[in-house]
């Protein structure tokens, strides 16, 4: 992605007021889960600067209600909140998905549960030990490399970017490049457009 786009991004959502800030900050970084090309995007909120923290718990359900996505608290406190953002229909496939859903039964998922449920008992082991290993299976990243990292974390990767690659170059990159490619988007209607009244 060009710096320069990045970097007129930035400067022109810093001039934005607080809550505007926050829904730009928020769409750039889950623009490709708003878009469908990838199930869920966790982001956590801190208490500093703008104070995203507080200002997400004052404007979140205007987020939900104005751009029509999921999201599930996974972790909240004075300092900071970690948020799961989820396109539903993509999530739902690939947690249904067999081999992912194989993987996940050793952890104590079963066929049955509900997207929401897969959450929720996803939010109980991230408290329990912190972010779990099939964190990785809700964020669409491949099994074969969830399961790498899982068995040897210190094994070299062939490739970073929105996750480290280990085994399929080709396939992360076309993701890569999708996820990208809705940034962009998302950078360019808020550069061309008022916050309020641009489409995602």
């Amino acid at each position: 992605m060009s710096k320069h786009i990045i970097s007129r991004f930035i400067n022109t959502i810093s001039k934005k007021d607080d809550k505007e800030y926050l829904f730009a900050i928020l769409l750039y970084f889950i623009a490709p889960t708003i878009h469908g090309v990838k199930p869920s995007t966790i982001v956590t909120l801190k208490h500093q600067g703008r104070n995203l923290n507080s200002l997400w718990n004052k404007h979140k359900e205007e987020f939900k209600n104005s751009y029509n996505v999921e999201f599930y608290e996974i972790k909240s406190d004075n300092e900071s909140t970690t948020i799961l953002f989820y396109h539903l229909e993509e999530l739902t496939n690939t947690l249904k998905c067999n081999e992912n859903l194989v993987f996940l039964n050793k952890f104590g998922y079963t066929e049955d549960m509900t997207v929401e449920e897969c959450i929720e008992y996803l939010k109980s082991r991230f408290d329990f030990n912190g972010c779990p290993h099939e964190m990785g299976i809700f964020l669409g990243i491949p099994i074969e490399d969830v399961i790498t990292f899982m068995e040897n974390p210190d094994k070299k990767c062939v490739m970073c970017g929105y996750w480290k690659v280990f085994n399929n170059v080709e396939k992360a990159r076309k993701k890569f490049y999708d996820y990208d490619k809705s940034k962009i988007k998302i950078i360019r209607n808020i550069l061309s457009s008022d916050i309020e009244t641009y489409s995602v």
